[in-house]
C-alpha cells in the first residue's frame, strides 16, 4: 500500500469516526434519517437551525418588510388596475392619505410596528408557506356578512405550526373556523377574522384536508437542508477534533517495535495533535521525515457539498445564490438586487395585497391596497430605465408628458397642452404642424411662387 493509498484510509476512517459522534449522516437500514415534514420542523430545523435557510428567508422577509403599501380609491367603474408589474401608477387611482386602514397597514398592534409585523407575517409565509393573520374586531358578536364588515382595531401575527384548521366536512373547500392550540390550550376563532395567505398546495386530499393548508418550500428541500447540515456538522467535527496536521514517517523503512511505536505514537498526539500545541512537531533520533498536509480531500469535498445544497436552496427559494457572493462586481451585486425584488418580492407582495382587498373590501369599501415599488432602491435603475424609454416616445410623438408623468408615477398637471402630443425637433403641437405655413405675402409655401 503506497503513501497516499494508506492517507486516504487514515483521512475516511476518521471522518466516519467524527460523523458517527457527532450522530452525522446516521444510518438506519442502509437508508438515510430525514425529519418529519411538518411546520414545526421547517421553523426548529430549518430557520432556528440552518444557517443557509435562515440567510435566505431573513433576507427576503426585511426586504419585503420594506415594501411601502399606499391606499387608493378606483377611479374607474372597473376598479384599480396595473399597467405595469413594476409600479404603481398613481395616475388610476386617487391616494388615499388618511385612512384608517393605512393607519392598521403601519401599527397593527400595540407590539409590533409595521416592519417587524410584516416580517413575521413574511417568514411564515416563506418559510412554512402560509402565514395567519388574527383581525381583533373587538367583542362584537357577529357572524358571516355582519361580521364582515366590523372594521378591524388591530391585526397579529399567529405562528403557522400552532394554527388548525376546522374544515367543513360538507364541502371540501370550505372552512368553518380556526383554532390555535398554544401550550394544549385550543382558542376556536372566527373564520372572518382569519387571514389565511399561503403558497399553492396541489396535494389534493378529502380526508386530511391537506389541499386548505399552504405548502412550504422545504417539504420539497428537507433532504437538502438535512443535507446541508450533515456537511457543516462534518466539517465543524473536523475542525473540533483537529485532524492529522501531517505524517511522520521513516525514510528508511526500517521495521520498529511495538514500544518504539508507541513512544513515537505518544509523543505526536503531544507535539502534533495536542490543541495547545498546534503546529508543534517531534524531534526525534533517526532518520524521519514528515508531510505537512495542507486541505484535505475530505474537506474539499465537504465545501463543495455545502456550497451546492446553498445554491440549490436559494433556488428552492426563488433567491439567486449570487446575492450571497462576496468580491463579486458591484454591477453583479446591483442585478442580483433588483432580480431579487422583482423574481420574488413583487410577486409577493402582489399576492399579498389581493388578498388583504379580498378581506377588507367588506369593512373597508373603496379602498384599494397596493404595494409601491419604486421607492426601493433596487429598482431605482429600473425607473431610470422606463424614463428613458419614455423620454424616446415623447420626442417621437408617441406619448403626452402627462402620459410621461403617469409612467413615474406623477399626476397629470391639467395644462392642456401637457395632454397633446409633440414632434422631435422644434416640439411643436400636432395640431399646429399640420396647419398651412403662410409666407409674408400671405400665400401658402406650397403656392408661393408658382402662380
Amino acid at each position: 500500500m503506497g503513501l497516499w493509498d494508506w492517507l486516504g484510509n487514515v483521512v475516511a476512517a476518521k471522518v466516519a469516526a467524527q460523523m458517527a459522534k457527532t450522530g452525522t449522516g446516521k444510518m438506519i437500514g442502509g437508508n438515510a434519517v430525514y425529519p418529519d415534514a411538518k411546520s414545526a420542523t421547517y421553523v426548529n430545523d430549518g430557520y432556528c437551525g440552518s444557517a443557509a435557510v435562515y440567510t435566505i428567508v431573513s433576507t427576503s422577509a426585511k426586504k419585503f418588510a420594506n415594501v411601502p403599501r399606499s391606499i387608493y380609491a378606483p377611479s374607474t367603474e372597473k376598479g384599480f388596475k396595473r399597467k405595469s408589474v413594476s409600479f404603481v401608477k398613481k395616475s388610476l387611482g386617487q391616494e388615499i392619505e388618511n385612512s384608517k386602514l393605512k393607519d392598521l397597514l403601519k401599527r397593527p398592534n400595540p407590539y409590533m410596528g409595521g416592519d417587524s409585523f410584516w416580517e413575521a407575517v413574511y417568514t411564515s409565509y416563506d418559510l412554512q408557506g402560509e402565514a395567519f393573520i388574527w383581525l381583533n374586531r373587538g367583542d362584537i358578536e357577529a357572524e358571516g356578512n355582519a361580521r364582515e364588515k366590523i372594521t378591524p382595531l388591530e391585526m397579529y401575527w399567529l405562528p403557522a405550526q400552532y394554527m388548525e384548521l376546522i374544515p367543513d366536512q360538507q364541502d371540501v373547500w370550505g372552512v368553518l373556523g380556526y383554532t390555535l392550540n398554544l401550550n394544549g390550550t385550543p382558542l376556536t376563532l372566527f373564520k372572518e377574522d382569519i387571514i389565511h395567505w399561503k403558497k399553492h398546495n396541489p396535494v389534493f386530499d378529502a380526508n386530511t384536508r391537506e389541499h386548505l393548508r399552504g405548502l412550504s418550500p422545504l417539504k420539497a428541500g428537507l433532504k437538502l437542508m438535512t443535507a446541508d447540515g450533515a456537511a457543516q456538522d462534518a466539517q465543524v467535527a473536523m475542525h473540533q477534533n483537529d485532524g492529522a496536521k501531517g505524517i511522520l514517517f521513516e525514510k528508511t523503512l526500517t521495521s520498529i517495535d511495538p514500544v518504539q511505536r508507541e513512544q513515537i505514537k505518544g509523543v505526536v498526539d503531544t507535539k502534533i495533535n495536542n490543541r495547545n500545541k498546534k503546529g508543534a512537531v517531534a524531534a526525534l533520533q533517526g532518520d524521519w521525515g514528515y508531510l505537512a498536509l495542507g486541505l484535505s480531500a475530505v474537506d474539499l469535498q465537504l465545501l463543495e457539498a455545502m456550497n451546492i445544497s446553498f445554491a440549490r436552496l436559494c433556488s428552492l427559494f426563488r433567491v439567486s445564490p449570487n446575492l450571497f457572493i462576496a468580491g463579486q462586481t458591484r454591477d453583479n451585486l446591483r442585478e442580483a438586487r433588483k432580480d431579487h425584488v422583482t423574481g420574488k418580492i413583487m410577486p409577493d407582495a402582489t399576492s399579498l395585497d389581493d388578498e388583504l382587498n379580498r378581506v377588507f373590501k367588506h369593512c373597508f369599501p373603496g379602498q384599494i391596497i397596493a404595494s409601491d415599488f419604486s421607492e426601493l432602491p433596487e429598482m431605482q435603475y429600473e425607473m431610470d430605465f422606463i424614463n428613458g424609454i419614455y423620454k424616446d416616445m415623447f420626442q417621437n410623438g408617441a406619448v403626452s408628458i402627462d402620459e410621461w408623468r403617469g409612467a413615474m408615477g406623477h399626476d397629470a398637471t391639467g395644462i392642456p397642452e401637457h395632454s397633446q402630443y409633440f414632434f422631435t425637433g422644434n416640439v411643436i403641437p400636432i395640431s399646429e404642424a399640420a396647419m398651412p405655413q403662410m409666407n409674408s405675402d400671405g400665400l401658402n409655401g406650397d403656392n408661393a411662387g408658382g402662380l
